[in-house]
């Protein structure tokens, strides 16, 4: 279906044809090595696709056939593969993305891809539309700053202090 070209690795997403069109299969090949990672997951085979490597981990992103969406992380070492729902990454810090748990919105869960880590930020009244996507996430030192619309088209920005989800 899908793959990509690391400088340690290629990863390639497939349909895993033992389960069907509901289930893939992540292969993950150093280069220069003859063990490589396989990971199966059950999201659907055609609205799947990898969008990103990186030197941690893999990123599908699927689809669910309506503006929800699904982000799978796999990773290149030995962790498991960690799946979440309306996900965001944080534009300057690969380690950490923000997700929701359900289509209310109204709590952005900041999570650590290293450390497992998580905090909570309120986010209300974000307007439903946007599916949680916020126009702004960044981190400067301890803090992220974000920014989103709320249902009557009011922007929000928010600064949080995140220092113990960073370490």
């Amino acid at each position: 279906i899908d793959h990509c070209d690391n400088a340690d690795y290629t990863a390639v997403l497939e349909e895993d044809k033992r389960l069907g069109m509901d289930s893939c299969i992540v292969r993950i090949n150093p280069i220069g090595k003859s063990t490589s990672k396989s990971e199966i997951i059950q999201i659907p085979a055609d609205k799947s696709s990898i969008v990103d490597c990186t030197n941690e981990y893999v990123v599908i992103r699927s689809s669910c056939g309506g503006p929800c969406y699904t982000l799978t992380f796999v990773f290149t070492d030995n962790r498991n593969k960690k799946q979440f729902d309306f996900t965001q990454r944080i534009s300057n810090n690969a380690s950490l993305i923000g997700y929701f748990r359900n289509e209310e919105f109204e709590k952005l869960i900041l999570h650590n891809l290293k450390t497992g880590k998580e905090q909570i930020v309120s986010t209300p009244n974000q307007k439903a539309m946007n599916f949680g996507k916020m126009e702004t996430m960044l981190i400067q030192g301890n803090q992220l700053f974000i920014e989103y619309t709320t249902e009557t088209n009011e922007v929000i920005k928010k600064v949080i202090e995140i220092q113990g989800v960073l370490k």
